[in-house]
């Protein structure tokens, strides 16, 4: 007996009984396709839910039929082989073969008259329609070949209307200018619709040669730049919408070209005006098309963007300053100057617009910082020149520094060390001598790089990571800045001396240097600057040259013994080695500077002071005797012959006595400072200074032995030989009597 189910209830048993049966359709095609692979069936075992994480599988069994699987579907870009690629060169080949024996025809047919000229020109325009007709109907699937196809139809066009009117004289100029326009025109606009930039490049230089195949010889300026301009136009429109940069480099060769044959043969002076103007209009586009595409896109720049506008720039400037030259000089300057501010301009667009392209940042202000530098000689001469370079080297290092950019940096320092080189070669040697001490326009300059100097050694250590920007490393860079700084300012205070002073001149320079090594030596103490006490010491070291020279270069007539301006330089030589071993001693660390002990940077300049206190001494008392010995030589000059030979023997005797008493005071002096020296390192418990005061006394026992005792006067003998004995006998008793303190010293 069969229930009746309400309606609702007849329905969903339908589609329950629908879906067992499709179930079951799908089991059948199951069971089917195991069967095909070789499996058994199981019957499907319903398992509970886990409800923790399931073990790993248990590996398959040994026997059995292993899984398939499908990998994921890959697209292997196919090989070319190295067949395929020779062969897809033959295009180029055979297009310039097919140009070269086409022209060779139309040529050999006219020439045997074959057919008529009309004939020619007509069978050249047609096999170029069809070129170009062939090349496009193919270009979407051969790209190349189309192109390279069209671009040899566009190049028979070119030649067949200028055989028609140049060679065969059947259209005139006009027809053969517009036809070619025509013929440009539609290379372009074709180039664009299928993106073929070959086709575009050859319709160009075709464009470009159409004024040349139909010139008559005269001279139409306006017309023939004008029609220039367009071309160029048309690259700048299609630099907004390609990055076809290749194209930009053939139209501003073929812009020269064309601009410079009419230069070379129809410019006058009349036409100054309208040639400034579409010079700069060519400027203006090949400038500006270079990186238009970048700026709208956003597009990083790759290297050729730079390329072209700095060969816009070099083609552009040089022909400006010829123009501008003939009559126009005085305003050189300010167009560098404008031409600066123009790449300032386009650095500035690029840090605003494409932020992330420091390259291209970089390079336009590199451009306008080289005009900038440019206009400076340009404008000036001498020695504004180099204050103006200075000037600019300390704008860049500065902004080098505020963004962090290695490129502005190599620029301002390659500025600042031109600037130097100038300065210190050539403006050393051809500046006047107008002013006054240290109040010239010279010492000006040399005082202006010395700040730059010393503010880029600052600006580097305040302004920049220990790191440094690239192979400029903090510490080396701001070293390099502190002794450039150190030697600029020390060769022009050197130069001022020389040219304003001429009696006085070598001891001003020698105190100059005292004075540098001092402040450098101190300011290297104190600041443990290793780069301020190496310029201390080679300046030291050049004051130290001067002072052996420095009795022979100055007048020593009339000179108090230890009471003369010779003496008070060595005297300030001495206390400046004095010095700068107390401040050593009291600011280095134990290691000093640069890994250097302090102890032996303090023995050395103690040694430097007692050698220089030897030295200035020693020439003191020789040079007191000498000029004794002058004024009597001089005095027995000036008396009559027969005086001279009465005082010849008084003179000659007492020449003898001065130079027994010179040897004599050496001895004296050697033996009474080696005391000295001996003592101080006794009470200051200083080895260094014993052993100086016992060389000393060696030194003056071996003079005494070998000189004094057979050349000097019996009582300079006596005094000589009682002075070194008792001092001998005092100093062996001290140490006699001290040696267990002078070996625990030691030790």
């Amino acid at each position: 007996m069969t229930e009746t189910l309400p309606g609702g209830q007849e329905e969903l048993q339908k589609n329950i009984t629908a879906a067992k049966q499709m179930v079951a359709a799908l089991n059948a095609q199951i069971a089917d396709q195991e069967s095909r692979l070789g499996k058994v069936a199981e019957p499907p075992v319903a398992t509970p839910v886990p409800t923790v994480a399931p073990p790993p599988p248990p590996p398959p069994p040994a026997s059995g039929v292993k899984a398939i699987s499908f990998p994921a579907p890959q697209s292997v870009s196919p090989k070319t082989s190295f067949e395929e690629k020779l062969v897809s060169k033959f295009v180029w080949i055979g297009s310039f073969a097919l140009f070269l024996g086409m022209t060779l025809l139309m040529k050999y047919a006219y020439d045997n008259r074959w057919i008529g000229p009309w004939a020619v020109a007509i069978i050249g325009v047609l096999t170029g329609l069809v070129l170009v007709g062939w090349g496009i109907s193919t270009i979407r699937r051969f790209f190349v070949f189309g192109q390279v196809l069209s671009g040899l139809g566009i190049a028979i066009l070119y030649l067949s209307l200028w055989a028609a009117f140049g060679y065969y004289a059947l259209i005139p100029s006009i027809i053969a200018f517009g036809l070619m326009a025509l013929v440009t025109a539609g290379g372009m606009l074709l180039s664009v619709r299928y993106n073929a930039i070959v086709l575009f490049v050859v319709s160009m230089l075709g464009g470009f040669l159409t004024p040349v195949m139909v010139s008559t010889g005269e001279n139409r300026q306006l017309e023939l730049l004008s029609y220039i301009a367009v071309l160029d136009l048309a690259i700048l429109g299609i630099s907004f919408f390609k990055k076809w940069l290749w194209s930009n480099l053939a139209g501003i060769l073929g812009t020269i070209v064309v601009f410079a044959g009419w230069w070379l043969q129809f410019y006058t002076t009349a036409q100054f005006a309208p040639t400034l103007f579409f010079l700069t209009i060519f400027f203006l586009i090949y400038s500006v098309s270079s990186v238009a595409y970048n700026l709208i896109r956003r597009e990083r720049s790759n290297g050729i963007e730079q390329l072209l506008t700095v060969f816009s720039a070099i083609t552009y400037f040089p022909a400006m300053y010829i123009l501008l030259d003939a009559g126009y000089h005085p305003y050189l300057g300010l167009f560098t100057v404008a031409l600066a501010a123009y790449y300032f301009l386009w650095a500035y667009l690029v840090r605003t617009r494409l932020s992330e392209d420091m390259s291209l940042y970089s390079f336009m202000a590199y451009l306008g910082s080289g005009f900038l530098a440019l206009a400076v000689p340009i404008q000036f001469d001498g020695i504004v020149v180099t204050i103006g370079w200075a000037i600019l080297s300390a704008v860049l290092l500065l902004l080098g520094l505020q963004v962090k950019r290695q490129g502005i940096l190599f620029f301002g320092t390659f500025l600042f060390l031109l600037t130097a080189i100038k300065l210190v070669i050539f403006d050393l040697l051809t500046a006047d001598v107008t002013g006054s001490f240290l109040i010239n326009r010279l010492f000006a300059a040399f005082l202006m790089l010395t700040v730059i100097a010393y503010g880029a050694a600052y600006a580097f250590r305040k302004l920049m990571d220990e790191h440094g920007i690239g192979v400029f490393k903090r510490s080396g860079i701001a070293s390099l800045f502190l002794l450039a700084g150190n030697f600029i300012f020390t060769i022009g205070a050197s130069r001022d001396i020389a040219v304003f002073y001429t009696s006085d001149r070598t001891i001003l320079l020698t105190l100059l240097w005292l004075g540098e090594a001092l402040v450098f030596l101190a300011l290297g103490a104190l600041r443990r600057r290793t780069p301020m006490i190496i310029s201390g010491l080679i300046v030291f070291a050049l004051a130290g040259l001067q002072l052996l020279g420095l009795n022979d270069s100055v007048e020593v007539s009339k000179r108090l013994l230890f009471l003369n301006r010779i003496f008070a330089t060595f005297t300030f030589a001495i206390l400046v080695a004095y010095v700068t071993a107390l401040l050593f001693r009291s600011t280095l660390q134990e290691e000093g500077v640069s890994g250097v002990r302090r102890a032996k940077w303090v023995s050395t300049f103690l040694i430097i002071a007692n050698l220089v206190t030897i030295y200035g001494a020693t020439q003191e008392i020789t040079a007191y005797y000498n000029n004794q010995v002058i004024e009597m030589r001089s005095v027995q000059a000036q008396s009559s012959a027969l005086a001279k030979l009465e005082k010849s023997t008084i003179n000659n005797q007492a020449i003898v006595k001065l130079q027994d008493q010179k040897s004599t005071a050496h001895s004296l002096f050697w033996i009474l400072y080696g005391i000295l020296l001996i003592v101080f390192g006794l009470i200051r418990k200083s080895k260094t200074a014993r052993i100086g005061g016992l060389i000393l006394l060696i030194f003056s026992i071996l003079k005494l032995f070998f000189f004094d005792l057979w050349d000097l006067g019996r009582l300079y003998q006596i005094i000589s030989s009682i002075s070194l004995g008792v001092v001998l006998i005092a100093t062996s008793f001290v140490y006699l009597k001290y040696k267990d303190k002078i070996g625990a010293h030691n030790h």
